[in-house]
């Protein structure tokens, strides 16, 4: 009995060494090397004097990248935009080089009448594709800068605008 004892306390400190072993010499994970099969969900929003963004969404998958999908929301009066014959909306993110870089536009004009400023700024659509130049060295903080520049006519003709920083409200990583 003492000798069967032996053999499996011995059994049992030889496999702890080996795992032991095959545990510490395993090689740490690189940090700036990401994930292939990584998905990130980034959703913003922001307030500014006039205008709301909400529900924006950048979505990075390890082939393509898609923006948009938010709600634009207007804080004045609807009837101040009764009129107006341009609006244009464009999101713009930081580079890792320090610049900025547009990276969705919708625009919306008409010469025979007004445009629905409002029906187009709650279906703002989207824009999906493979990545642009440098567009795999961007990373949370790239996206956090994201702003939004509105040029819209009010009623009395003139050309408004209006730049809104948006903020990561949620962020979800598969």
């Amino acid at each position: 009995m003492r000798k069967l004892l032996a053999v499996l306390a011995g059994t049992l400190v030889l496999s702890n060494v080996i795992w032991a072993y095959l545990y510490l010499s395993q090689t740490p994970p690189d940090p700036k090397v990401s994930d292939e099969a990584e998905v990130k969900l980034y959703t913003l929003s922001g307030s500014g004097h006039r205008w709301d963004i909400t529900g924006y969404k950048i979505l990075i998958s390890p082939d393509k990248i898609m923006r948009g999908e938010g709600k634009l929301t207007y804080k004045g009066e609807p009837g101040e935009l009764r009129d107006s014959s341009y609006f244009e909306m464009t999101f713009r993110e930081s580079t890792p080089a320090g610049g900025m870089e547009a990276v969705f536009s919708n625009e919306y004009r008409s010469d025979n009448g007004p445009v629905s400023i409002l029906p187009n700024a709650e279906r703002m659509g989207r824009i999906a594709g493979p990545y642009s130049d440098g567009e795999a060295d961007k990373t949370k903080a790239d996206y956090e800068n994201t702003v939004l520049e509105v040029i819209w006519e009010d009623e009395q003709g003139q050309i408004q605008t209006e730049f809104v920083e948006l903020n990561i409200d949620d962020e979800v990583i598969l």
